[in-house]
């Protein structure tokens, strides 16, 4: 006879689910947030890569 094995998540306690949950949410927004930091220094850096060809660079 075999047993049903419950899913790991059911076995921890609200609390602690609620806790991880909650961990797991910030690690998502953090991901994205970098990764839009990320894409605004890349474009910041070809557009003064690009000014820089021109040379009409600003400073």
């Amino acid at each position: 006879m075999s047993t049903r094995a419950r899913p790991p998540f059911t076995l921890l306690p609200p609390s602690r689910r609620a806790a991880l949950v909650r961990r797991a949410r910030l690690l998502a927004v953090a991901s994205v947030a970098y990764d839009v930091a990320e894409a605004v220094v890349a474009a910041v850096a070809v557009r003064e890569r690009r000014s820089s060809w021109r040379g009409d660079a600003c400073c």
